[in-house]
């Protein structure tokens, strides 16, 4: 088995956090809306208390400008996906409490008024891609009672890691059949990794 790899079934059951992740096959499906549906859904829960989003689009960032309408708080943040990602892993020494009966989102990348590097975003293979996201699930494990992961639109190794490390995945779709069709193509993609995947593992 590959040194990076992660036996995602064992992790996800032993977890306390409940992860879902929302993906679509074709952008404009209202993926990011329905983000933030459910996460004021889950804060208005008399049984649940917390919620944790991650912004997982470096292209569209559409949560993370949803969320910091002031561009300047984004920008005084220190950290990001983007940090995880390419410091293999690392997280921040003090990792900001979630608080009772709120969600905070962790911004894809907050440095918005620089360029950024697409070409290493694109060539993170899958497998880094997962140890980053165990990493930060983990140390969120027990601190909220959701985790929601807003993927880009499309396939990609951020939507299928994301996908597989989740409790449950929802895939948006519009109603035609150019959507439908990349919405099935996305999920036939998450099946073939996750067998794939368990292949590895036996």
């Amino acid at each position: 088995m590959n040194s990076e790899s992660t036996n995602h079934s064992v992790e996800i059951a032993s977890r306390q956090t409940k992860v879902i992740t929302i993906a679509s096959g074709k952008g404009g499906a209202g993926k990011s809306l329905l983000t933030l549906a459910l996460s004021q859904l889950i804060n208005d829960a008399p049984v649940f208390n917390s919620c944790v989003i991650i912004d997982l689009d470096f292209h569209v960032k559409g949560l993370t400008l949803l969320w910091y309408s002031d561009l300047s708080l984004l920008e005084n943040e220190k950290w990001s996906i983007y940090d995880l990602l390419m410091r293999e892993g690392a997280l921040p020494t003090e990792w900001p409490l979630v608080k009772s009966s709120a969600s905070i989102v962790i911004p894809s990348y907050q440095r918005v008024r620089e360029p950024l590097d697409y070409d290493s975003i694109s060539q993170m293979s899958f497998d880094h891609i997962s140890k980053g996201l165990s990493t930060l699930l983990t140390s969120l494990d027990g601190k909220a009672d959701f985790v929601l992961i807003d993927t880009r639109a499309g396939i990609d190794s951020f939507s299928l890691a994301a996908s597989l490390m989740a409790d449950l995945t929802i895939i948006v779709s519009e109603q035609d059949r150019i959507s439908y069709r990349a919405c099935f193509d996305l999920q036939s993609q998450i099946m073939i990794r996750a067998k794939e995947q368990q292949q590895r593992q036996n």
